[in-house]
């Protein structure tokens, strides 16, 4: 048993609604058969869950959980009516359900007003964007921004300290060209290799020694 001093222990002052009180003893009386030797534990027990519901406790952890679980059960459903809408369509919105594309739409929309003019984002502006229009789970974030590379929307910087997501397709290419081209076939291969040829051929300029390197290679 822990001994608290009276140097330990304070008398609150102030004044509360007397039918709060009320309720709160006899929710102390109901639990513990008596109020004597129970109210003050159970008052501290009562404040301290409070400070650690406000401070993300408990309380807080238990509603993330909850609507992550919605999130996850709102994606299965949107798997399942993707499918089934992906046996008669065709192209890259084949697997695009209209729910799941008006939420790709409203993040492509964030994504694009944060960027202006500029031809590449910090993630964390893809992070929001899918956070404020899609859901906040792992697996949420996940599935859209595959779905972003995936209809090229986005691209994302090929380095694994990389920080930034190109929304500009030219910029892109010609920087996988320029200091990726080492992984260039990955990375056609993960956003459309048909797609990646066009793209270096309208994107990327060529200079004479770029182009003998490039048959060196086709050599060898």
């Amino acid at each position: 048993m822990c001994l608290v001093s009276e140097d330990d222990v304070v008398q609150p002052g102030t004044r509360i609604d007397k039918s709060v009180w009320e309720a709160f003893r006899s929710d102390v009386e109901d639990r513990h058969g008596m109020v004597r030797g129970n109210l003050r534990r159970e008052l501290e027990n009562a404040l301290r869950a409070y400070i650690d519901a406000s401070e993300g406790g408990d309380t807080h952890d238990r509603l993330r959980r909850l609507e992550n679980a919605v999130e996850r059960i709102d994606e299965r459903t949107e798997d399942l009516v993707d499918v089934g809408g992906a046996k008669n369509k065709k192209g890259s919105n084949a697997s695009v359900g209209p729910r799941r594309k008006k939420k790709l739409d409203a993040i492509e929309s964030q994504i694009d007003r944060e960027a202006g003019d500029a031809t590449k984002v910090h993630k964390s502006v893809i992070h929001k964007a899918i956070e404020d229009n899609a859901g906040t789970s792992g697996p949420t974030i996940r599935t859209y921004k595959r779905m972003l590379k995936e209809r090229r929307i986005a691209f994302e910087t090929p380095s694994e300290d990389a920080n930034t997501w190109f929304v500009d397709p030219a910029a892109f290419v010609n920087v996988v060209e320029s200091n990726y081209r080492h992984r260039n076939h990955e990375i056609a291969a993960e956003y459309g290799e048909e797609w990646w040829e066009t793209a270096v051929e309208e994107f990327v300029d060529w200079n004479e020694e770029d182009e003998e390197d490039e048959e060196r290679r086709g050599f060898q």
